[in-house]
């Protein structure tokens, strides 16, 4: 009877936990397109995103840590408390399909918070290989708030390499790394996987919220002191001894104030690299100004030192920009706040390197 009734305990043990194994599979919403897989997870808010190799093959190769999403995710920060979304108490949460992509969508009595994905295409390539990100916190309140996001992404393509990261300028990232100005155009997270470039992550262009604060560093002491992190560039990617050769990205963005109805949006793009750029745009793939500004902040065919050059290439951008602004004075109609927005990084930019010349 005893052996009977150990049987009949392991038998419900077995049934209870492949129940709630299936439910787990059954809330999260899958989205494809071309070569893209995102999974949403309905539980906790948390998603994964995927790459196929092959066209139709069916064979996925996850753009950041996929054993465990959880630990790539945002958060925000009021005054001194941070609210880190699929984490905090006291919103609640609904997962949803919308035109192009899905979306996760929090809220409480102080805030919405919206956390929209969309499949775009590089430059180059007629099928999705990236995505877009949209976050939207809006201020349900009715004083204003004081409003900064964080990102934090748990990459892993980069830590079967000694150059956990690469920017755009071919730069190597072997330690804690922080940008603050003259942030680079592109980061990638490089794969040895045959036919898959990795992980880019894009920091400036077309559409997107150019980060105050981007921090390379271990994923556990990033996620331990996200708004508190004081970089040391003699620190690897250790945390010994709880956590080995584990790099991770995060992109800050600074408090500023939202008035009572109003919102903060704040958009991002990744995808495969391949050398094109990615935009969150939802217009054309690419214009002149965009062209424009990849010529701004492109400079991977000159030396780091070499000063004169530098100042040749950017004296001749400025010259295209100010012809740019006369034909876009002529004809007011056809500039949009996206292309308002792509010239406001090109002056920035160039005003970033203006004073690094000064230093030299």
């Amino acid at each position: 009877m005893k052996i009977m009734r150990n049987r009949r305990l392991l038998m419900a043990t077995a049934i209870i936990l492949f129940f709630f194994t299936s439910l787990s599979l059954l809330s999260a919403l899958e989205l494809k397109d071309g070569r893209i897989k995102l999974v949403l997870n309905e539980n906790n808010g948390k998603f994964a995103a995927y790459y196929e190799k092959t066209a139709a093959s069916g064979d996925y190769i996850p753009f950041f840590f996929a054993r465990d999403p959880r630990t790539t995710g945002f958060g925000f920060l009021v005054g001194n408390r941070i609210y880190s979304m699929g984490e905090s108490s006291g919103f609640s949460l609904s997962t949803g399909k919308e035109a192009g992509g899905g979306y996760f969508l929090w809220k409480s009595n102080a805030f919405t918070v919206k956390e929209s994905f969309r499949f775009i295409e590089s430059e180059n390539s007629p099928l999705s290989d990236g995505f877009a990100i949209t976050i939207t916190i809006t201020n349900i309140t009715d004083r204003p708030q004081t409003i900064g996001v964080h990102y934090l992404f748990d990459t892993y393509l980069g830590e079967e390499d000694s150059r956990h990261f690469v920017t755009d300028g071919g730069l190597a990232i072997q330690g804690e790394t922080e940008y603050t100005a003259m942030l680079p155009g592109y980061w990638v997270s490089p794969s040895e996987i045959s036919g898959f470039g990795g992980l880019q992550g894009m920091v400036q262009g077309r559409g997107l919220s150019v980060p105050d604060r981007i921090v390379f560093a271990n994923w556990k002491r990033l996620q331990e002191n996200t708004w508190n992190f004081s970089v040391q560039s003699s620190r690897n990617f250790n945390m010994l001894p709880y956590s080995v050769n584990d790099s991770a990205v995060c992109y800050y963005y600074l408090p500023k104030k939202v008035a009572p109805g109003e919102k903060r949006d704040i958009s991002l793009a990744f995808g495969l690299y391949s050398g094109s750029r990615f935009s969150a745009s939802t217009g054309e793939k690419s214009s002149d100004i965009e062209e424009l500004y990849n010529k701004t902040v492109d400079k991977g065919g000159l030396a780091p030192d070499d000063t004169r050059g530098q100042v040749t290439e950017d004296l001749a951008t400025v010259n295209d920009l100010i012809d740019k602004i006369d034909e876009l004075l002529t004809y007011p109609e056809s500039v949009n706040e996206e292309d308002i927005e792509v010239l406001h990084q090109i002056f920035s930019t160039l005003d970033q390197r203006k004073a690094t010349y000064e230093r030299r």
